[in-house]
């Protein structure tokens, strides 16, 4: 018994060594049993970008169509508090100017249909507010002095009683010069010239008022000049510019401009220059 114990001892330790290899082989089954795309590491995908909302290009400095947009605002601000012509007269050169903005878009300006879409809303808000610069001021209403819709006495021998700041304002020369900036191009863009005076414009601006005497012309063929000649000492004189020019793609492109003589004078100011793509009032004159 004592001589067969060491071979059952060894016996024994390879039935354990059998067993452990056994289970080891078990394992690698299983291992080598799962799919080998499972034991392939899988890429790293990242989050989807999240949307970005392409930003408006940006308007470029001086853009016509974004200054006529806040002269328009400006217009309706001005136009909540006026009481009077004085006021209103500030309206109607607000809406005049947004119109001259609305014209000089470009036609290569990706505003240019916006532009063309206000232009007929921003005519009837500057009709609308020339109707009501022609009303006297609220003291002048209430007494017999009353004038007409044109500021003229409704009664020959009551003309001290009309309102005198009706009167003026209804002939402001510079009002009157945008007038016809805005008829010399209507003119234009029925004939493909400008008008060569008053009478073949068909203006409604007189050529003779008791301060000034109005005067449009053609200058070349691309441009009308107009002007206000103040008749008394005192009184600045007036010029403007209505143009037509080419954009860098060959497009037309109207520009207009009123300058008024720093300093009282009795001859109209210098003619203004058409600089980078915008008229420029002389040295002698400020643009209004």
């Amino acid at each position: 018994m004592l001589k067969r114990f060491p071979s059952s001892l060894m016996v024994w330790n390879l039935v354990l060594a059998a067993s452990a290899l056994a289970g080891c082989t078990f394992q690698q089954g299983q291992t080598s049993s799962v799919p080998a795309t499972n034991s392939t590491p899988l890429p790293s995908i990242s989050p989807p970008p999240s949307p970005i909302s392409p930003s408006p290009s940006p308007i470029p400095a001086g853009d016509p169509f974004k200054r006529a947009v806040d002269k328009a605002a400006g217009a309706k601000t001005l136009a909540q508090s006026a009481q009077g012509s004085e006021d209103w007269q500030l309206v109607v050169r607000q809406w005049q100017q947004a119109i001259g903005l609305l014209r000089a878009v470009p036609t290569s300006n990706p505003s240019h249909k916006a532009a063309q879409k206000l232009l007929p809303q921003y005519q009837q808000e500057l009709a609308q507010a020339q109707r009501r610069a022609d009303i006297p001021t609220p003291p002048a209403a209430t007494t017999r002095r009353s004038t007409g819709a044109s500021g003229i006495p409704l009664v020959a021998g009551e003309g001290t009683g009309s309102s005198p700041t009706a009167s003026k304002d209804a002939q402001d020369p510079a009002q009157l010069l945008a007038t016809l900036n805005q008829q010399q191009l209507e003119f234009y863009s029925k004939q493909k010239r400008f008008a060569a005076n008053l009478a073949e414009l068909n203006s409604t601006v007189p050529a003779d008022m008791p301060d000034y005497v109005m005067n449009t012309s053609a200058v070349g063929a691309n441009q009308s000049l107009s002007t206000a000649t103040a008749k008394q000492d005192g009184k600045l004189s007036y010029v403007a510019i209505a143009a037509v020019n080419k954009d860098a793609d060959g497009k037309e492109v109207q520009l207009t401009v009123v300058c008024a003589s720093k300093q009282p004078a009795k001859s109209p100011p210098g003619i203004p220059t058409l600089t980078n793509g915008q008229l420029t009032c002389p040295a002698d004159a400020t643009a209004v």
